[in-house]
């Protein structure tokens, strides 16, 4: 193979720059271009030195056997490689003047989905300072051992840059370790001058990262295979403001967290949803432990959870709040959200005296000493307050009802005397019936539509039925116990019964009002009174229940209808109870804030509302004007639900009875339309007056 024509440095040895035999030289030639391309992929064939004139005899070369002086060798001075941190990318192929950043999100301070591609995205000059916060177009860069780098959006960085066909992606693929990255994830980034200018080659494909040749925000980057073309050469800022607001989990629900009672769940599904990003270098990927938690905070028997490996296991019905840490550094994350046990359909279920009930809301049945009282209270969602179904044989009318709390059965009387008390008991031994063995009659219920057409249920047991009285379980109104009585077909309604079943149809959620003496009961208690009769399950939030805006969406995705009343804004709803006296929440319950980018957000559903057939956000302002993005109500809408309404106005505690002169012109068989029109004419002020509709006005109740 000859030697190559051109020369990649050229000095004189000459006897005049004081070179003798006596009195040796160092003569320095320049190698960086050549090595450079080297480095870039070039062929190596190393270098000689070539005589082009003089008298070549009088030339003497140590070579590297010469010894210590003079002998010939490399030096080879590496620039500092880029540091691990957080950066900005931006190339100025289109100008020094509008510079083009790698983008994740177009723009926005958004929170990066997975499989999102890479992007470029114009910005100012004035931009490109130190202290830049906008966290879509910031990377989290970590150089490892190995001289790759792994490359993290700061919008999810459980996500990192890989080679996606002739483009770039940011994928979860790359695990929650960086030094365990598949070799798509890495990068190798050369700095190819003093100016800062690097380019970034995979380690996969061999490709460079390229910006593409049309001057348009929002064109993705693309991969080529020439490091020298100028489109692939970047240059990187490093971020220096405040990292107080650069660690944070991000929780999306756009899958409804149910689960069916007695069943195993993975929660890696559910925490798909679940964005970390932290500027805190090889501090990436999935929670580090999971526990379930009662609501006040308490250890949960609801559900168990293997924090190791992700599995759960729903032992009984109900919420439970999950608790998640995230991060491996010294101050890990700790973020809570609901998941919701369901029970199989028509299992469990809250007992109610419709006479005592004031429409949905009191006269709970549970036992209490060694009677069964009917509790005059709101619904408390206590064990004590829940009774599950047992039905015995496939083919009988007959249940055993038996409390969750305590384990025992509801159990009547071995008398047919009228005012007996109904009694809770242990499994009495079976009997024998006609030559089949049964549970004793009088631990068998039979549950039918009363016949006075209130709606309501009356309970009989097997052995009030055999004896051939009209006996049911009834009311004893001096103290509330529970007792055989005769079955009174008349307005008392103390023998009948609501047999609400868990789930949540309807959701009626209120926050403290202003002044509790605002709190218009009767309309609330008729409110839910018009919805009993199109709908069997209900879910009431009062005030003394914390609800955080995770477990507001749960419910919301997992209704057909949903009531938030409380404090508001065109963007915020203020879900969970605080303190009026504050003008802002305690810091521990700034989770219970809703704002409308839990719902809707750059273009996609956070939440899924579709199977909503109406949402109101009774609150001020709920359908304001934003300055960007939807308002409360119109974004609900936008997640999917039928109807959404809000109000433009500033309101107060009136809205309670639009909600019921709404939903009782709604039952009568109207348009949604015509019963905001009625609703809105009963008010008293005119901002109670401003609701806005949004979705499909012409929607009935079925």
């Amino acid at each position: 193979m000859g030697i190559a024509t051109s020369y990649v440095s050229r000095r004189s040895m000459r006897g005049d720059n004081g070179a003798y035999i006596d009195t040796p030289q160092w003569c320095e030639f320049l190698l960086t271009t050549l090595v450079q391309k080297w480095v870039d992929g070039s062929p190596n064939y190393g270098v000689a030195l070539k005589y082009e004139t003089g008298t070549k005899s009088s030339v003497i070369l140590c070579s590297y056997e010469f010894g210590a002086d003079y002998r010939s060798y490399f030096t080879i001075n590496y620039d500092d490689p880029l540091q691990s941190g957080i950066y900005m990318i931006y190339s100025q192929y289109f100008g020094a003047s509008s510079p083009k950043i790698i983008d994740t999100t177009g723009g926005n301070v958004g929170y990066s989905p997975n499989d999102v591609e890479i992007q470029t995205w114009s910005t100012t000059t004035d931009e490109l300072v130190g202290t830049r916060s906008m966290r879509a177009q910031l990377y989290k860069i970590t150089r490892l051992s190995n001289g790759y780098y792994t490359i993290r959006p700061m919008t999810n960085s459980a996500l990192g840059f890989t080679a996606s066909g002739n483009g770039v992606k940011a994928a979860n693929g790359i695990g929650a370790s960086d030094s365990g990255a598949p070799s798509a994830y890495l990068w190798k980034i050369l700095n190819r001058s003093s100016s800062s200018v690097y380019t970034f080659q995979n380690k996969s494909t061999g490709k460079y990262i390229s910006i593409s040749s049309t001057n348009t925000s929002g064109e993705a980057v693309q991969l080529i295979d020439s490091s020298s073309d100028s489109k692939a050469q970047w240059r990187v800022l490093q971020y220096t403001g405040s990292t107080e607001s650069m660690r944070d989990v991000k929780v999306f629900l756009q899958n409804s967290h149910i689960v069916p009672m007695g069943s195993t769940f993975d929660l890696s599904t559910i925490l798909n949803n679940c964005y970390y990003y932290s500027h805190i270098i090889g501090d990436n990927g999935l929670p580090v432990t999971v526990s379930a938690e009662a609501y006040d905070g308490q250890s949960s028997s609801i559900a168990y959870i293997s924090g190791s490996s992700l599995i759960g296991y729903a032992n009984k019905a109900g919420l439970v709040s999950l608790k998640i840490q995230f991060g491996n550094g010294s101050s890990p994350i700790v973020k809570k959200f609901s998941i919701y046990f369901q029970p199989p359909n028509d299992t469990y279920f809250y007992l109610q005296n419709v006479r005592l009930s004031n429409g949905l809301q009191y006269g709970f049945v549970q036992p209490h000493a060694s009677n069964t009282n009917v509790i005059k209270s709101e619904i408390s969602f206590s064990p004590e307050q829940a009774w599950q179904l047992e039905r015995y044989g496939s083919n009988t009318q007959y249940y055993l009802i038996k409390n969750v709390s305590t384990g025992q059965y509801l159990t009547s009387p071995s008398t047919t005397t009228v005012d007996t008390i109904v009694s809770m008991s242990n499994i009495l031994p079976y009997v024998t019936n006609g030559g089949t063995t049964q549970p004793d009659p009088r631990q068998l219920w039979k549950i039918e539509d009363a016949p006075s057409g209130s709606g309501g249920k009356t309970l009989k047991s097997q052995y009030m039925i055999n004896s051939g009285e009209n006996l049911c379980l009834a009311v004893r109104s001096s103290d509330n116990v529970l007792l055989q009585g005769d079955y009174v077909n008349n307005t008392s309604y103390l023998d009948e019964f609501n047999v609400l079943f868990f789930g949540n149809e309807v959701v009626y959620q209120r926050s403290h009002p202003y002044d509790p003496d605002d709190f218009h009961e009767e309309s609330y208690n008729s409110t839910l009174n018009h919805l009993s009769r199109h709908y069997d399950d209900f879910m009431l939030v009062h005030k003394t229940v914390p609800i955080t805006y995770d477990k507001a969406i749960t419910l919301a995705e997992n209704s057909k209808i949903t009531i938030f009343c409380g404090h508001a804004g065109p963007s915020s709803f203020y879900v969970g109870y605080y303190d009026m006296s504050s003008s802002r929440p305690s810091s521990s319950l700034k989770l219970g804030i809703l704002y409308n980018t839990d719902l809707y957000n750059n273009g996609v559903a956070q939440a899924d509302l579709s199977g909503v057939d109406i949402i109101i956000f009774a609150g001020c302002e709920a359908a304001g004007s934003v300055t960007s993005g939807y308002n409360l109500a119109d974004s609900a809408r936008r997640a999917g639900a039928k109807v959404s309404i809000g109000w433009t106005a500033k309101t107060n505690s009136e809205l309670f009875d639009w909600i019921d002169y709404f939903f009782e012109h709604l039952h009568a068989g109207n348009t949604v339309s015509s019963a905001k029109t009625y609703a809105d004419e009963k008010m008293e002020y005119p901002s109670s007056q401003t609701s806005e509709i949004y979705g499909n006005s012409s929607f009935k109740l079925s």
